[in-house]
């Protein structure tokens, strides 16, 4: 199983409702009422690098989303799981906008945003680490 696959079936076992699109690594997670999308990657295995596609961030633009059901979600954020499916890093929508600005980042000729874990450790009131589901819900919003 992939840290992805890992990643959402934790959620689901902390209550969090999966809405899946077919061969995807994103997904709508709904808690109580409140619903984000997540753009979820894990590192290579052999260190911290993820590659985040610009079509899925572009996509975020667009207010529906396309799937079983059309939903109107407005709240996105990024998912770097690393090493374990219990841990990785948060970025939220606006954080993520505001990183590929200020470090700055362009997409490489395969159109991903490059972005390693001594990067995302250099911006700390950006990126915020998470060890464990409970603490993932707490800082996504998910579970206030």
């Amino acid at each position: 199983m992939d840290l992805v696959s890992g990643f959402k079936r934790y959620l689901g076992e902390a209550g969090v409702e999966i809405r899946e699109f077919p061969r995807a690594k994103y997904f709508v997670a709904i808690k109580d009422a409140k619903e984000m999308f997540m753009l979820a990657h894990e590192s290579n295995p052999k260190d911290g690098w993820w590659g985040v596609p610009k079509e899925h961030v572009e996509m975020r633009k667009n207010e529906q989303l396309e799937g079983s059901e059309k939903l109107q979600v407005k709240d996105w954020g990024v998912v770097l799981l690393h090493k374990d499916c219990r841990r990785g890093y948060w970025i939220s929508s606006e954080n993520f906008l505001e990183l590929i600005d200020i470090v700055p980042l362009s997409p490489d000729t395969q159109g991903k945003y490059h972005l390693t874990n001594h990067l995302l450790d250099d911006q700390s009131e950006l990126v915020f680490p998470f060890h464990g589901i409970d603490r993932f819900l707490k800082l996504s919003g998910l579970d206030t």
